[in-house]
């Protein structure tokens, strides 16, 4: 769905065959700058930033994630027509998680325990090959 200069999607969903884990993320992407390089070449830089939740209801714990990629792109031909497009996407992400501890004390359960942090950074690589029907309906 499109806002201000970018768009936003939203996730909801549960796995059934995991005592119904919940999952609920939100993501904002958007298109910083683009120019032409050379001739039908076109360069672009964007910014996108994930958050989500998931829910584990058996005490395993409960985790919480934000990701930030700055995609950089290249674009041949013209991205609303025939084009093919290569683009690198470097992001970092953390994710802080109420730990589950076994606890054998009495019963042998879990329990939950302190919070743990966890992150990761990288990049990302796509292609996309786009193409339009000479004899539109």
């Amino acid at each position: 769905m499109g806002v201000g200069k970018g768009a936003i999607r939203g996730y909801i969903g549960a796995v059934p065959d995991q005592d119904w884990n919940a999952l609920a993320a939100a993501a904002y992407a958007r298109t910083l700058a683009t120019r032409t390089l050379r001739g039908p070449l076109r360069g672009s830089i964007g910014t996108e930033i994930d958050a989500g939740f998931r829910y584990y209801p058996r005490g395993l714990g409960n985790t919480g994630a934000v990701s930030f990629a700055l995609p950089v792109g290249t674009t041949l031909g013209n991205p609303s027509r025939a084009s093919l497009g290569i683009y690198l996407a470097p992001y970092v992400e953390t994710n802080v998680r109420r730990q589950s501890v076994l606890d054998c004390t009495q019963t042998c359960d879990y329990r939950l325990g302190g919070v743990g942090v966890s992150g990761a950074f990288g990049t990302g690589f796509g292609v996309r090959l786009s193409a339009v029907s000479p004899h539109p309906r």
